[in-house]
């Protein structure tokens, strides 16, 4: 498993460490099945409830059962379009600041050479 970055202290998250990101926040409160109990179902993996003998193939459904059902709130993962979203949008509002920084500072250049000129 791809190991969790913390946003908060300025670490970089790749798109593998996103895609594990609700099943690492359930490793805590999910157990491995039993010798009784399946692995998967179908094509799905099967996780299982440290706390009773709730089992559901959908890392959300476990999410919402063990907040419900225990009482524990696990934080819900990012998923990688929105990050990359966001991402593109941030990168996008940097290069228009850049460039409107860049067009004020030519404009400011020029008046100074022009007033400069007038002064002559």
């Amino acid at each position: 498993m791809a190991s969790v970055n913390d946003p908060k202290e300025g670490s970089v998250i790749s798109r593998d460490t996103i895609t594990t990101t609700a099943s690492f926040a359930l490793k805590d409160h999910v157990h491995e099945p039993q010798q009784s109990e399946p692995t998967y179902k179908g094509k799905n993996r099967l996780f299982y409830c440290s706390y009773c003998s709730w089992s559901s193939q959908s890392t959300t459904n476990t999410r919402q059962h063990i907040h419900r059902k225990h009482n524990i709130v696990l934080e819900k993962s990012i998923h990688t379009a929105k990050l990359i979203g966001l991402t593109t949008e941030l990168e996008s509002a940097i290069l228009n600041l850049r460039r409107k920084i860049l067009g004020e500072m030519y404009l400011i250049t020029k008046f100074n050479i022009l007033g400069i000129l007038l002064t002559l």
